[in-house]
């Protein structure tokens, strides 16, 4: 078997940080007793002796290792070299290494970061909210800084305020309209979900308007032809006609 470069350690922090991290963000425990082995399948004797100067060079690249991990060394004593010292395996240990060693630290501190603060800002202790805060990790870490504190904000002021029946321009919480909150809808029903155990924001949606034309004048004669108004309002209007024509698109109604 062909002896590891260096290399191999980065490729293998990559693809077990790639799969584990949801993991370890949903179990701190499971992040900090985490750990990555990676062989190095040193020369056989038969190798060195085959091409002794690559063995050597092979030896001195793991003597200046600079990289992520542990380099654990054993001797071998072999009949036509004596004995010799090899690496045989790199060990990182912990998330925080394995994802320094992928080249995603600083991502991995973010995850943490943002983690600790939805369960102490929204929650904390609440095994609801840990897993809504997992299941939603690469929603939220997508989000730049502002973003985030928005939607830390949006979620406790709706946990706070359950039913405030509020249109979403009313809600008192900066920088959050009809736009931002369409946008993160998803994640923040679902961290909401994880704080209350309910998804719903307890806002009011505006009413859905249909087109309305009076054919007959002396039904409505101060009102408009042709106007627009809620199921609501419509059925409050002083109007008992004999027939209603119900058209399924707005060129009928004003054909």
């Amino acid at each position: 078997m062909k002896s590891v470069a260096p290399s191999a350690v980065v490729d293998k922090a990559r693809t077990t940080y790639r799969n584990r991290r949801g993991r370890w963000i949903a179990d701190p425990d499971a992040a900090a007793s985490a750990s990555v082995t990676v062989a190095l399948h040193p020369p056989s004797e038969t190798a060195v002796a085959a091409d002794p100067d690559a063995a050597v060079a092979w030896v001195r690249t793991w003597h200046g290792y600079a990289g992520h991990g542990t380099v654990a060394w054993e001797t071998r004593r072999w009949r036509s070299f004596g004995t010799q010292d090899v690496p045989v395996r790199v060990v990182l240990s912990g998330a925080a290494e394995i994802a320094a060693a992928a080249g995603r630290a600083a991502e991995w501190r973010t995850l943490t970061d943002r983690r600790q603060r939805l369960l102490a800002e929204l929650g904390p202790g609440t095994a609801g909210l840990a897993a809504a805060v997992a299941a939603t990790h690469s929603r939220w870490l997508g989000l730049d800084d502002t973003d985030f504190g928005r939607l830390v904000a949006t979620v406790r002021w709706l946990a706070a305020n359950p039913s405030s029946g509020l249109l979403v321009r009313q809600l008192p919480i900066p920088g959050v309209d009809t736009k931002w909150l369409a946008q993160h809808r998803g994640t923040v029903e679902s961290v909401l979900e994880g704080v209350c155990g309910d998804r719903d924001l307890g806002v009011r949606a505006l009413p859905r308007l249909c087109e309305v034309a009076v054919l007959d004048r002396t039904l409505l004669p101060a009102a408009p032809r042709i106007f627009a108004t809620s199921l609501g309002e419509l059925a409050a209007l002083p109007l008992r006609p004999t027939v209603t024509v119900v058209l399924e698109n707005k060129e009928g109604v004003h054909a």
